[in-house]
């Protein structure tokens, strides 16, 4: 008999199923699946060699879990269905219960927290707008309950926390949001902070902390959580914006410059780091050569760099080289033909530089590219109206309001909106406009100005006047515009034709404020002063300051020279001046602009 067949070889299958399942339950939790390698022995491997003796033979103990934590890890090969895990669940909490060695402990543990995970995501997905606040609140608090078991078997399970928080911040419930997020930021940073972390537990604690930003009462709490956040993922954009915008609206640019110089140390080609770096460079004017420096050195290190490429470009704008800007430009589109971020902001180098034609064109291929884009259409419509191509600017304007929310209007566009009517001589549409935009914003000084401005020129000069009035009432003290105001109102009661309009002596108290607000160096303004000076019969005066507007006008090329020569002999003819000007309406129809027709 052949020492073969006298001492058969080991068995221990025991050991070799248990570790197999162990590294299986493992690898499904990570959601990594793998081809095992096939344990049985080639033909003759099973033979002793001659001289050795047998390997001891090791019979694990066995535990009362044994079997269901190995039903629960077959099931977990094919899930099928909701049920199917909540089936695995159970299997493997009693496995858990019933005992099992260390190792599969801990895996089953990590089963049982990647299931309740899996299920809250099923769930998750039958939340419908359409359904009922009852059933809505019942699937939430079972949502919410399964996420804390799912967080009690594996603490550093980052998605749990990040949609237990998430949930809790939709229910409107803050308190509770925050005692998770503080909870999750605990345990997932101590781990990052071990080095043992991969990178996504990194990105997941950088969200966590974002999440707990928004919910602090404190700003300086909220600037603290975005700033661990971005210092665990500098690519986390989000985080950056909120952070810059935090600190700037609070006046602490210095602290937002710091911060991100001190982020670029360690992150010395991240794209993103570098760009806002550069951007709060430039933010301070004295510091622009600073920020072209460091863009230029980095873009010798990422030579194509789109984003540091037109981040240089728009810092080379703000610095008035609108050629350079341009040349920045030209290369990212050669490197990407298809930037509609690029063609756009070259289009507004191009008006910047007064090369019209040259920013009609990028905006057309732009159009071209991705019809529906917002900021196309309005670029188009801004130089449509540069080119005094009112119709075509009037109808992309429209276009964008007709496809904003009904019950959202933009202000803004319907102020824009009015502003193209009353330049295309249509003053009865650019009325209507700017009073939606008082309906919608009692306050909004700027509309009251702008329809009293159009009302004067229609000769409605009571209902201009009450403009003015309100626009005086609600604008700032100190804003440069309200000398506009006063300007305007000054002028209708010195010029106007209506003798009922006039008054002098008011005339002459806005007219002398609005003198102050602009340091008496604007020539319309002060031969509005002039104006109001004759209206109260004092002609030395308003020749003495129409005199003074002329000259300033000779010396600033002001485009209205010749009528404020008009007004001089008028004075010293010891004449007031009368404004005879009248709006024209225009009654060509527009032609929709979705039509292509240029009009």
């Amino acid at each position: 008999m052949t020492q073969s067949k006298m001492n058969p070889p080991p068995v221990v299958r025991r050991r070799t199923i248990n570790t197999r399942r162990r590294l299986f339950a493992s690898l499904l939790v990570s959601g990594t699946m793998f081809l095992a390698c096939p344990v049985h022995a080639q033909e003759g491997a099973t033979q002793i060699p001659e001289g050795k003796k047998p390997a001891e033979i090791v019979v694990p103990k066995s535990y009362d879990g044994d079997a269901d934590f190995e039903e629960a890890c077959r099931l977990r090969l094919n899930v099928e269905s909701v049920d199917t895990l909540k089936e695995i669940i159970t299997l493997a909490k009693s496995a858990v219960e019933k005992g099992l060695d260390k190792a599969d402990m801990e895996a089953a543990k990590k089963l049982i927290a990647a299931s309740f995970m899996q299920k809250t995501q099923e769930v998750a997905r039958t939340l419908t707008p359409g359904m009922s606040a009852s059933r809505k609140n019942k699937l939430l608090n079972d949502l919410l309950g399964d996420l804390g078991e799912a967080i009690e078997f594996d603490p550093l399970l980052a998605d749990a926390y990040l949609m237990k928080a998430e949930l809790h911040a939709r229910r409107k419930e803050p308190d509770a949001a925050r005692d998770v997020a503080n909870e999750g930021i605990s345990e997932l940073a101590a781990f990052v902070d071990s080095k043992l972390a991969e990178p996504d537990m990194k990105v997941k604690l950088s969200r966590l902390l974002m999440i707990r930003a928004g919910l602090q009462s404190e700003r300086d709490e909220a600037v603290s959580d975005l700033k661990r956040s971005i210092q665990y993922d500098p690519n986390n954009q989000a985080g950056i914006l909120v952070l810059r915008e935090s600190l700037v609206q609070n006046k602490r640019e210095v602290e937002a410059l710091e911060f991100f110089q001190k982020l670029l140390e360690s992150n010395a080609e991240n794209e993103l780091v570098i760009q806002n770096t550069a951007e709060l460079l430039a933010s301070d004017k004295d510091r622009i050569k600073d920020a072209l420096e460091l863009l230029s050195a980095k873009i010798k290190i990422l030579p194509n760099s789109i984003a540091l490429l037109k981040t240089r470009a728009r810092v080379h704008a703000v610095n008035q080289e609108p050629d350079l800007a341009k040349a920045d430009l030209d290369r990212v589109l050669e490197l990407s033909k298809d930037d509609i971020e690029g063609l756009l902001y070259r289009a507004r180098v191009a008006i910047q530089a007064e090369d019209l034609d040259a920013a009609k064109k990028d905006v057309d291929t732009a159009f071209e590219l991705a019809p529906n884009r917002i900021d196309t259409i309005l670029l188009r419509s801004t130089i449509a109206a540069e080119q005094k191509r009112f119709g075509d600017a009037i109808g992309d304007l429209l276009l964008i309001i007709k496809n904003q929310p009904k019950d959202q209007p933009n202000v803004g566009l319907l102020m824009q909106l009015g502003l193209l009517y009353s330049m295309d001589d249509r003053p009865s549409q650019a009325i209507k406009v700017f009073g939606q935009v008082i309906n919608l914003d009692s306050e909004y000084w700027q509309a009251y100005r702008m329809r009293a401005d159009t009302l004067l020129a229609m000769k409605d000069y009571s209902k201009a006047i009450a403009d003015f009035e309100k626009a005086l009432e609600l604008a700032p003290k100190n804003d440069a515009e309200r000398s506009g105001i006063l300007n305007n109102l000054s002028w209708t009661l010195s010029t106007s034709l209506a003798d009922d309009v006039r008054d002098g002596k008011r005339a002459l108290e806005l007219g002398l404020e609005a003198c102050e607000l602009t340091d008496f160096k604007k020539p319309h303004i002060l031969s509005t002063l002039a104006a109001a000076y004759a209206e109260t019969g004092q002609f030395d005066k308003a020749v003495e300051w129409s005199e003074k507007a002329v000259q300033l006008g000779r010396e600033t090329k002001e485009p209205q020279l010749e009528q404020l020569e008009a007004e001089l002999e008028s004075y010293r003819k010891k004449e007031p001046w009368r404004e005879k000007t009248e709006a024209k309406e225009n009654k060509i129809p527009l032609v929709p602009r979705s039509s292509g027709v240029d009009t």
